[in-house]
């Protein structure tokens, strides 16, 4: 009985944790606001938040789509087919 119950709490603190890195790791759509003279682009997110990151052929005004882990953004141009 205690060892079933050992393995059912191990699954169920393995897949809190697998979600909680992917509840971490959030996404979201933004416009490029200022780019930089070093390629680094300030973007203002659809919620209202600021970040930075580098982006490669970017300027203002372009859509981009962030992800952020851990702190740090990694961010990409939207193509036009996307809203």
């Amino acid at each position: 009985m205690a060892r079933k119950l050992v393995t059912i709490l191990t699954l169920v603190v393995a897949v809190m944790m697998v979600l909680s890195a992917t509840i971490l790791a959030a996404e979201m759509e933004g416009t490029v606001s200022a780019v930089d003279d070093k390629g680094m682009a300030t973007i203002k997110t659809t919620d209202g938040k600021e970040l930075k990151a580098s982006i490669a052929g970017v300027k203002a005004g372009d859509k981009v789509d962030c992800h952020v882990k851990d702190g740090k953004a990694s961010c990409h141009k939207l193509d036009g087919g996307h809203k």
